[in-house]
């Protein structure tokens, strides 16, 4: 799970509010709990990503928009963390656990566009870029990897419906 929408303004019971302020970090809080409700009830396991800091301000103006607001992202990934931990602290035992994107995006804290000499983003200040996707891809997966093997461990005749879906990516081939 990672969505850059959890930063920005939102209408909660038709009121616009923002993270950091309570009816909007409650209503984040009951989503995120919601869907991994949802998705355990199913026996998945489930990743929840943290926010990276974004620089998608207005070129012309040079002003920073609300949503690239260090505090919201801070906010953001503190509610995160906290649901998983909830998560995995409850009664349903729920196989549900953070990957730091947002340390890999921003090691520094603030929006890098470069990370150990990779440029990592577009010049949006928002999408990552191919290269910078490969260099996530090197501690994305073996999270994702660990994530599977445990969950076999723990559900090793899974919970899937039938089949898996018959065709697969062509990098897959590439994959460890």
């Amino acid at each position: 799970y990672l969505a850059r929408s959890d930063i920005l303004d939102q209408q909660v019971n038709g009121q616009w509010t923002q993270p950091g302020q309570p009816l909007y970090d409650q209503y984040l809080t009951q989503r995120l709990q919601q869907a991994v409700g949802v998705l355990d009830s199913k026996s998945a396991a489930v990743v929840s990503m943290t926010t990276p800091y974004y620089d998608s301000g207005d070129v012309a103006t040079g002003s920073q928009l609300p949503e690239d607001d260090p505090a919201r992202v801070t906010v953001d990934n503190s509610i995160i963390r906290d649901a998983v931990q909830s998560a995995q602290s409850g009664s349903s035992g729920a196989n549900v656990s953070v990957f730091d994107l947002g340390g890999d995006l921003s090691p520094q804290g603030h929006f890098a566009q470069e990370v150990n000499g990779v440029d990592m983003r577009c010049s949006d200040g928002i999408h990552i870029t191919a290269l910078g996707g490969e260099q996530l891809a090197s501690s994305l997966l073996p999270h994702l990897a660990e994530v599977g093997r445990s969950h076999e461990q723990t559900s090793p005749q899974g919970a899937w419906p039938g089949p898996p879906p018959p065709t697969l990516p062509a990098s897959s081939s590439e994959l460890p």
